[in-house]
């Protein structure tokens, strides 16, 4: 794909401010996206990630959008150093002894078999560290949405009122003004 096309000659930082903080919805509904975004991403429910996101996001009130795009901030860059923090912080608040994470998940990246051979190696090492890593993620997903809930909430508002004005049209959305939403 061009990614010139994509955003149509707009910078990168327009593209984000427009495409991302200026999508027609309340800040407190694209803020509960990136939060929901991000507590599902940190979780290791790996190849789930995305079903989960379209699963809780209407049932919560969530920006669909949102939550998928902040949802990839475990990507392939990402993964190793948020599952080796996640499994760290579920071992220390276990008081167990956190053996050295990082080898197993490399192993499962370089599997053989496809994207089959990495999720089954991956599950068979996960189900060794499960409890840890399950409740790391959760202390470090519970951070991270509240984290991204309120510098997401925060910064668009700060967008809308810059561009807008105090009183402008998109400084705040009504409930029933949301899109893809049916009376």
């Amino acid at each position: 794909m061009n990614y010139l096309r994509l955003t149509r000659g707009r910078s990168i930082r327009q593209f984000f401010f427009d495409s991302i903080l200026g999508v027609h919805d309340t800040p407190h509904g694209i803020a509960l996206g990136c939060a929901l975004g991000l507590f599902v991403g940190i979780s290791p429910a790996y190849g789930l990630h995305t079903i989960l996101v379209l699963a809780l996001a209407p049932l919560l009130g969530a920006n669909i959008p949102a939550a998928l795009a902040c949802m990839w901030i475990n990507n392939p860059l990402t993964f190793i150093p948020i599952s080796t923090m996640a499994y760290g912080i579920g071992a220390f608040l276990m008081g167990s002894k956190a053996h050295p994470i990082e080898p197993l998940i490399r192993q499962a990246i370089h599997a053989t078999g496809g994207w089959d051979g990495v999720m089954s190696t991956y599950w068979g090492i996960l189900s060794d560290v499960i409890v840890e890593m399950l409740l790391g993620s959760l202390v470090l997903g519970l951070f991270g949405a509240a984290l991204g809930y309120l510098l997401m909430k925060r910064g668009i508002i700060y967008y809308r009122r810059r561009k807008y004005g105090p009183g402008g049209p998109a400084a705040t959305v009504q409930p029933d003004q949301r899109v893809g939403k049916t009376s």
